[in-house]
């Protein structure tokens, strides 16, 4: 919505972040590339977010993170967290992701903060999202997943 002006072009938002994705494969298997925007260095923040995206630890990381560019080419598919990472490089601007703390206490630090893009457009506010689950019926929390992501918009004072 904040590329294009509305969400008829999410397809070509969707590609440009598989794109992202696919063509800078090394940095989003770079520990220093993806503690960009922590307070703190993190080694293992590559298997962590690995770990929220594709579960699966019988894979090498690379071929993990394959599975992960591959589940989400389709209109309707999930995204990751790297999926977001990959979408503040697109617009240029920084993405502060907003995860909630229901069901995912050990996963909130590592979620919940800010992904910078590669480069910076000028005078470019940072885009809030918020990742929630719109699953239906209220989840329990040990089955709580995100699967969608809302934009937070500011909030003006005479409105």
């Amino acid at each position: 919505m904040l590329a294009y002006g509305n969400q008829h072009m999410y397809t070509e938002m969707r590609v440009r972040v598989i794109f992202e994705l696919v063509l800078n494969k090394d940095d989003y298997l770079c520990p220093d590339f993806l503690s960009r925007g922590l307070e703190n260095h993190d080694i293992d923040i590559v298997s962590k977010l690995l770990a929220y995206s594709e579960p699966d630890f019988t894979k090498d990381p690379e071929q993990q993170f394959n599975d992960v560019i591959m589940a989400a080419r389709k209109d309707g598919d999930d995204c990751t967290v790297f999926h977001v990472c990959a979408a503040a490089c697109v617009l240029q601007r920084s993405i502060s992701l907003v995860y909630p703390i229901y069901g995912g206490a050990t996963t909130h630090g590592d979620l919940c903060r800010v992904f910078l893009p590669r480069t910076f457009r000028e005078k470019c506010d940072v885009v809030h999202i918020f990742w929630t689950n719109i699953a239906g019926p209220a989840v329990d929390e040990m089955h709580f997943r995100v699967n969608h992501f809302c934009l937070l918009l500011p909030r003006f004072a005479n409105f």
